[in-house]
């Protein structure tokens, strides 16, 4: 990401924003977590993708893949400024189902937990992740899977104006 500048026709002066390379629009916040987070778990290489619809392969069931999921979000305060959040995101942990797959969804569980809890704060991003439970899912078809989802919480401000800014 870099920072650029986007000039008024009014009299105030230019004001930096977060800009998607490229793509001419600017990244929120919460945007930037979910990709923090798929980063920081290890990305593709590590079958872990973002907001994916696509079926996963019978090869990806096997040896798990993660799903990184947006949820709800919460203004806990707003000051003239800054806008005080929480957000929370799901990390879908699935397996192709079969004897015991508790014990193979854990191993992902436990290493994404701990990646995540290393640096609560994302890098920068955001002030706290916290932990906020998790569930089980069983689903019948062509793939039987089990999915392991894991809800995290995350604590930022943003500019009252633009939820592409970082607040104080």
């Amino acid at each position: 990401m870099s920072v650029h500048s986007v000039q008024r026709p009014w009299s105030l002066p230019p004001l930096p924003l977060l800009w998607i390379e490229g793509s001419g629009v600017s990244q929120s916040i919460q945007s930037a977590v979910l990709d923090a987070v798929v980063a920081t778990l290890g990305g593709e290489a590590q079958a872990v993708y973002r907001t994916r619809f696509t079926p996963f392969s019978q090869t990806e069931l096997s040896t798990g893949a993660d799903n990184v999921l947006p949820d709800d979000e919460t203004a806990e305060a707003d000051t003239t400024d800054d806008t005080e959040l929480r957000f929370r995101f799901f990390v879908r942990h699935t397996f192709a189902a079969t004897d015991a797959v508790d014990k193979a969804v854990d191993v992902r569980y436990v290493r994404a937990y701990k990646l995540l809890l290393a640096d609560q704060a994302l890098g920068g991003l955001v002030r706290f992740t916290w932990y906020r439970g998790r569930k089980w899912e069983f689903e019948k078809g062509e793939l039987d899977t089990v999915a392991l989802v894991v809800t995290y919480e995350v604590e930022f401000s943003t500019k009252r104006s633009d939820p592409s800014q970082p607040g104080y």
